[in-house]
């Protein structure tokens, strides 16, 4: 009598953990996280930057949330953001992380690292902030003739356009005037100016030009450019 007492318990025990775990089953309690996201990039633009990435390999993602230097920036439901609210000239890093409709959030993403899109002041090359960071100068071409003696100039200032890249993404654009002037504010860091395709010196795009801005200054420096004139 008393073994029976026993196998019944028993029973009713193993009953109650099956009741629990078809009861879980069928309400599609989910306590897993969806995959962190990869393959984050950026692209800077005039006024804002945008980012993607890979999708998530699970199902049920619901969405995406951006974070701007560990700071939540916005939510997303698809792999794409755009942040059009960086002011000034500085870098900033974005992670990115997936949840799903249970609310379960994955881990953020490795972080991507860029600065944010540089202020151009070409118009104003005599008139410079002097809390601002960046580089001011001047981009000469020559020589101008095959002849070039003492008497004869042989260089000259134009009018381009030119990018400045950090790490192969561009961080701005500007245009020097016709005097060959130009002021862009970039925070301290090295950069490299490739010219626009139809600036007119031989072979635009290969005649990169790296250069270094220090902290806290102004930097000065003159570009010069081959015609090929000879």
């Amino acid at each position: 009598m008393m073994r029976s007492k026993y196998l019944t318990a028993l029973i009713s025990c193993l009953f109650l953990i099956m009741s629990s775990f078809l009861f879980q089953g069928c309400n599609g309690t989910d306590n897993t996280a969806p995959a962190i996201p990869t393959n984050l990039s950026a692209a800077v633009s005039p006024g804002q930057i945008g980012l993607s990435w890979s999708p998530s390999a699970n199902s049920d993602v619901a969405g995406y949330k951006v974070f701007r230097d560990g700071v939540f920036l916005q939510s997303v439901g698809s792999p794409a953001a755009l942040d059009s609210t960086v002011t000034g000239s500085a870098q900033h890093c974005f992670t990115v992380s997936s949840y799903d409709a249970a609310g379960n959030e994955s881990p953020q993403s490795s972080p991507i690292c860029t600065s944010s899109p540089a202020t151009v002041l070409s118009s104003q090359c005599s008139i410079i902030p002097e809390a601002a960071v960046g580089v001011m100068g001047f981009v000469v071409r020559g020589p101008i003739t095959p002849a070039c003696s003492d008497a004869t100039t042989c260089d000259e200032p134009f009018s381009a356009g030119f990018q400045i890249k950090e790490n192969n993404v561009t961080i701005g654009a500007f245009r020097s005037t016709s005097e060959g002037c130009f002021a862009v504010q970039v925070p301290a860091g090295n950069y490299v100016l490739v010219p626009d395709a139809d600036a007119p010196i031989l072979s635009p795009q290969s005649q990169t030009q790296e250069f270094a801005v220090g902290p806290n200054l102004w930097t000065e420096v003159t570009f010069t450019f081959d015609t090929g004139i000879r």
